[in-house]
């Protein structure tokens, strides 16, 4: 089962995005800012995150580079408050969607492809080929003893 860490501070959207993802039957938790979601990816693994681009202790931006640098895992960031060029700076920073607010269940359905784009890539930088949609894959997760 994939694992995806949920990162907002707004309870009620935290809330709903996770039982969206347990909809399409992924596993899902949350933390309610940046420094609940480093000390979650140090305690746990997952696949994926999915971030708030404005937090209350540092913006999306600057969590998703912390999470590439410490734990080589994909970040999708998501806001209301948003504008082109804001959508084109986190893309171009390296996030691997941006998802505009209000989220519906759909936004959500087929986040596994973005975890196996994400591990391809990872595999074919080290001349591995093409991963095989497998959750339990060991390339790009935040457990220590899964770590690449």
């Amino acid at each position: 089962m994939y694992r995806f860490l949920v990162v907002d501070d707004d309870e009620k959207c935290r809330t709903e995005i996770c039982d969206f993802l347990r909809g399409w039957q992924y596993y899902a938790t949350a933390a309610k800012d940046a420094t609940e979601a480093l000390s979650m990816l140090k305690a746990e693994y997952f696949h994926l995150v999915i971030a708030e681009l404005k937090l209350p202790d540092i913006d999306g931006l600057q969590l998703m580079r912390q999470i590439y640098s410490q734990f080589k895992l994909p970040v999708i960031l998501m806001s209301a408050d948003v504008n082109r060029n804001i959508v084109i700076n986190a893309r171009g920073e390296g996030a691997m969607w941006f998802i505009l607010k209000p989220v519906i269940a759909e936004d959500f359905r087929y986040m596994w492809q973005y975890v196996l784009r994400w591990q391809n890539e990872i595999r074919e930088e080290k001349g591995k080929g093409k991963a095989d949609p497998d959750p339990d894959e060991d390339i790009g997760t935040s457990s220590s003893h899964r770590l690449i």
